[in-house]
């Protein structure tokens, strides 16, 4: 486990260059250079989607609750698929196509990774979002997107699930949007829309000399990485998480993985995130914070446990999204003997968008 957090650490550092800073008004670089291009501004519209025309072709344009241009591309997906099936590619294949129309960025080697198995964007350009579609995920590695007419496919397109492929954006960008927007994050998760009412489903383990029961997750990498959480009967009789020094790995996994459940305060967290261009930004949040800010964006939470010993806990938190094809990684320790009190917190360190591949092939 330590050595697949160093060597994700050297990878993440390594991966990506710096950009400039984005403008205020819009959501990343690129967006901002499609608005200047076509000269759409955020002041006219509704917050939300707009349709509107612009040199003869109809645009998408997507405003967000703080005013800014989120996204603008040609419309490719119906917006009933885009909601019941929300899924990065869209944007990236509107966006590209957009480009492609109208030229707005001069780096070619942006759609490098793009195959077409049938079709061309000239082909894209002309069905619009009228055709019957469909995506599938393949081995959540690869977007295949296939576009038909009377049962007949138009055009088929494969686009690697890769977040450096997906978000055309650097990673110093997407680095300074996440701490950003977790800054001003508020968790509404609820515990009690997912704690079980009882063991049915549950693994009862022993540990300590006494009986918990595992809600069995899933494994991420590694079988020791998983999101599982256990439960223990209170003297009331009630089933409760797990949360006491006598069980510290299940404590602090269950801090992790689940929304705030009554009776324990959320925990602050002091994490130093190396950036891409190896600044190093200091921050302190919460772990509900961060994790359900990244759960917001997608992710899935994961940890497994790097030692336990001489009154200290390392864990390695991974945050996974699947659809983008990226994982945040931290590494972070504890006093064990401060666990379910008000001394309780996390410290250590951390990585954002950090290629999934590289995770797994590690």
């Amino acid at each position: 486990m330590r050595k697949l957090f160093l060597s994700l650490a050297f990878l993440a550092v390594v991966a990506v260059p710096m950009s400039a800073a984005t403008d205020g008004g819009y959501s990343s670089d690129h967006i901002r250079a499609a608005a200047q291009r076509l000269n759409v501004s955020a002041d006219s519209l509704a917050v939300g989607d707009t349709r509107m025309k612009v040199k003869g072709s109809t645009i998408l344009v997507r405003k967000i609750d703080n005013g800014d241009i989120d996204f603008i591309g040609i419309p490719l997906f119906n917006p009933a698929m885009r909601r019941d099936q929300p899924l990065p590619i869209y944007d990236f294949l509107e966006y590209a196509c957009l480009d492609r129309k109208f030229g707005i960025s001069s780096n070619r080697l942006l759609y490098k990774d793009v195959t077409f198995v049938k079709g061309d964007w000239n082909v894209l350009l002309q069905l619009g979002d009228s055709a019957d579609c469909s995506v599938r995920s393949v081995n959540d590695r690869m977007y295949e997107v296939q576009w038909s007419r009377g049962g007949k496919v138009m055009a088929d397109v494969k686009v690697p699930i890769r977040y450096d492929v997906l978000s055309l954006s650097s990673r110093g960008e997407m680095e300074r949007r996440f701490l950003s927007g977790l800054k001003s994050f508020v968790d509404k998760r609820v515990a009690a829309d997912v704690l079980p009412k009882d063991t049915a489903g549950l693994e009862e383990v022993a540990d300590n000399g006494k009986r918990l029961y595992m809600r069995k997750g899933g494994t991420y990498a590694d079988s020791r990485i998983s999101n599982s959480t256990y439960y223990i009967y209170t003297g009331s009789n009630a089933l409760q998480p797990v949360f006491s020094r006598q069980f510290p790995v299940q404590s602090i996994g269950n801090l992790i993985v689940l929304p705030a459940w009554n009776g324990v305060a959320d925990v602050p967290m002091n994490i130093r995130f190396v950036c891409a261009n190896r600044k190093v930004e200091e921050l302190t949040t919460t772990v509900r914070q961060l994790v359900g800010y990244a759960v917001s964006k997608g992710c899935k939470p994961y940890y497994g446990v790097e030692s336990n010993k001489d009154g200290r806990l390392v864990v390695s938190l991974f945050l996974y999204d699947a659809k983008s094809g990226y994982d945040h990684v931290l590494n972070v320790e504890c006093k064990t003997a401060d666990i379910a009190t008000d001394k309780l917190v996390l410290t250590g360190r951390g990585y954002l968008y950090s290629p999934t591949t590289n995770v797994k092939r590690r």
